[in-house]
């Protein structure tokens, strides 16, 4: 799959009934792909018995496959989950099954899940193994929320269970994300080009679809 300049704002999916899963509110890749400047903003799942997640973007990879991201926008994007657990807000990768994914220049802002039950990666959720490989680089995560009744964990980011062989997390930014910004490994900020620094966007007022995210001349990153 190669999908290049595409946009997706406003889409829902929804699952209703017991044990319901739902994921990928725009958006939903299995196998090898390309996907080249991206922008998903004010997308959603829910599910009122079960789990959701991924509120603009699920991608799965296999043991053969590799899937790249680039030049991503993943904005105002939510999950929801009234009985059961949420994991990825904005963006699920999963790798637990192998294969190579990168992510590579890429801003997400203010992506937000609430669950019932366990709520992991505001912002994004990696699913790895020790088979996988991970590349996270020049990422922005700022101002996204994961809220659980139970647990609560990686505001911006949870790496689960973060074993695989080669994860790469470099000159990535957590920026107004609380303690617990990042899950499954330990806080990479300080190391590797890694920072916490605001990234002054020119514009997250108003309608998240006209949100400017462009840096100010007065970025900090």
């Amino acid at each position: 799959v190669e999908l290049d300049h595409l946009t997706a704002y406003g889409n829902e999916t929804r699952a209703e009934g017991t044990s319901s899963v739902v994921a990928g509110g725009a958006l939903y890749v299995d196998g090898s792909g390309l996907l080249s400047h991206i922008d998903l903003r004010g997308n959603a799942t829910s599910a009122t018995d079960g789990a959701a997640g991924a509120g603009a973007l699920l991608v799965t990879s296999g043991a053969d496959t590799s899937f790249s991201l680039t030049n991503v926008i993943v904005a105002a994007n939510t999950a929801e989950s009234t009985a059961g657990t949420v994991q990825g807000a904005g963006l699920f990768l999963d790798a637990s099954s192998g294969g190579s994914i990168s992510l590579v220049n890429a801003d997400f802002v203010e992506n937000a899940g609430v669950a019932a039950d366990t709520c992991s990666g505001g912002g994004a959720y990696f699913a790895d193994d020790a088979s996988s490989s991970l590349t996270v680089t020049n990422v922005g995560f700022s101002g996204n929320t994961c809220t659980g009744t139970v647990t609560s964990e990686g505001q911006a980011a949870a790496i689960v269970p973060g074993d695989s062989a080669a994860l790469l997390w470099t000159y990535n930014n957590l920026y107004e994300q609380p303690t617990d910004a990042i899950a499954g490994i330990t806080d990479p900020t300080g190391t590797d080009g890694n920072v916490a620094l605001d990234p002054k966007y020119i514009g997250t007022n108003g309608n998240p679809s006209t949100w400017d995210l462009r840096l100010t001349v007065r970025s900090e990153v």
